[in-house]
């Protein structure tokens, strides 16, 4: 009796144990049925328009009760903010899409120029606005000094607008005039306003203001020249006077009188853009452009320091030659070409190399916008414009440079600038006055006596590349007031003379 009451009890146990079990499957199945799938896209502002662009790898595939509103959240996208999010009834076929849209932020970017310079409407400030991730586009400052340039900002990360406001501080580097940068229309100079004239290199030039100071633990060196930071941020270069005494008129442009080696004085000259005229912009037919610098530059560097001739190969060396001058090694930097061929060296023939005119006055970046020139060295070049050619016995071979002097054909030419072409006329496109620095280096010139208000017009004589047909000891000059052609005391036409200018040419690629 006992084991059927057993058997009835456990046979009621199954049957309610399977009815609770298949009440629990089917309210699974009931609420399965009640809930459904959505979509959540995201959509992020364009930078150029105010469309929205999606974000397909991030779409999202939520779940919720049918009938109830979604619950769709934003992302976290670095330079954007969301816009309000509208949800909606979920629909039970799973076609429900949420949108969210996500704006760019505006970023603000403040550039400062400084007291060093100033931007294109004359402001210190310049305050950008743009969309995240957007380009930035601000001006560049000016720099208020002229042997500086505007560098580039404290923060290389100008160019983009980032997810943060930035602030910027423009810095500043030495204008080295790496490029020939045109000077405006009626810019004046020896040739008067109708030319062009352009700034190219540097050079010092003009002597030291009394109220600047010079700090000799600030410097650079370039080529030959080791310069010194001024309290007016120019550099200086330090230079024992070596003035030609000639009298009491030989002052500086600031009146002060310009003193011998004799006396071991020192003095400081500024360091300047190097002025030119634009000779001509077809030199030779070649479709470059003919620079001359507008002031003799330097002095005491004659052709050769003696009268007497040189053997090379069984060849007699002239004093007069161009190719084996101490003048063409100096404006080039490099050996003198006598050695360089075989050629002994003597106490009168210099080594330049690394060290003339070219390496200090332009940088390496400049030098590489100097054209490679073949230099005429022919009997046509030694004759001037207007004259029958001669047989000059003292030419030399051409020389392949990228500075040098002009010749004297070239000094009396139309077709290179220089309208004034009878040699025996003054001209004043042929003259050149002689910068303070030049003065300082036994430059001669024509110190008008107490004429003050000529003090910064005396003209100086300069070479030029030209040997004269009349004997080895000479060469041709450009006289101080302009003329270019046999004076009858040739004494003034030695090429040992140290006291003639340096006025250096050159040839660049059509200016723009």
């Amino acid at each position: 009796m006992v084991s059927k009451k057993i058997c009835f009890y456990s046979g009621l146990f199954c049957v309610l144990l399977a009815f609770v079990s298949c009440s629990g499957l089917i309210g699974k199945l009931e609420n399965a049925t009640n809930f459904s799938s959505y979509t959540v896209k995201h959509f992020q502002q364009n930078l150029d328009d105010d469309d929205y662009t999606e974000v397909s790898e991030d779409a999202q595939i939520l779940k919720g009760k049918n009938g109830s509103l979604t619950n769709a959240t934003p992302n976290e996208y670095k330079g954007f903010t969301p816009k309000e999010i509208t949800q909606k009834k979920i629909i039970a076929d799973g076609s429900t899409v949420i949108e969210v849209y996500y704006d760019r932020n505006i970023i603000t970017y403040s550039f400062y120029s400084g007291e060093e310079g100033t931007f294109s409407d004359g402001e210190t400030i310049k305050v950008v606005n743009g969309r995240y991730g957007a380009t930035v586009d601000t001006d560049i400052p000016i720099a208020n000094h002229q042997m500086y340039l505007f560098d580039n900002w404290d923060d290389s990360s100008y160019s983009c607008f980032e997810d943060t406001n930035k602030s910027f501080y423009a810095k500043y580097k030495y204008n080295f005039y790496e490029e020939p940068v045109k000077l405006p229309e009626g810019t004046d100079g020896k040739s008067g306003v109708d030319w062009t004239y352009v700034y190219f290199g540097v050079w010092p030039q003009t002597i030291k203001a009394e109220s600047v100071e010079v700090d000799e633990y600030q410097q650079i060196t370039i080529g030959a020249n080791t310069y010194y930071l001024g309290s007016d941020k120019n550099y200086y270069v330090k230079c024992v006077e070596n003035g030609r005494m000639i009298g009491a008129n030989y002052k500086y442009s600031d009146g002060t009188r310009v003193s011998p080696r004799s006396q071991n004085s020192i003095k400081y000259f500024k360091v300047e853009p190097l002025k030119w005229r634009v000779v001509t912009t077809n030199y030779n037919d070649t479709n470059k452009t003919l620079l001359l610098a507008e002031s003799v530059l330097t002095s005491n560097i004659p052709y050769y320091g003696s009268l007497g001739d040189r053997r090379l190969n069984n060849k007699t060396i002239f004093p007069n030659n161009y190719k084996y001058s101490n003048i063409r090694a100096y404006l080039n930097g490099i050996e003198n070409q006598f050695v360089t061929d075989g050629g002994t060296r003597n106490e009168y023939t210099n080594d330049w190399t690394g060290k003339g005119f070219l390496q200090t006055a332009f940088t390496l970046s400049a030098q590489e916008k100097i054209v490679d020139t073949l230099v005429d060295n022919s009997q046509d070049s030694v004759t001037s414009y207007l004259s029958e050619p001669t047989n000059n016995r003292y030419i030399c071979e051409n020389t392949l440079d990228k500075i040098f002097c002009l010749s004297v054909y070239e000094v009396t030419a139309p077709d290179c600038g220089f309208y004034e072409n009878s040699p025996t006329n003054s001209s004043k496109m042929r003259q050149r006055y002689p910068t303070d620095y030049a003065k300082a280096n036994f430059a001669n010139y024509d110190a008008y006596p107490d004429d003050s208000t000529v003090v910064n017009k005396q003209e100086s004589p300069w070479f030029l590349r030209s040997p004269r047909p009349d004997g080895y000891e000479y060469a041709f000059m450009v006289h101080m007031m302009g003329q270019a052609y046999y004076f009858p005391n040739g004494e003034q036409y030695y090429v040992n003379i140290s006291s003639r200018g340096v006025v250096p040419a050159l040839v660049v690629s059509l200016l723009e």
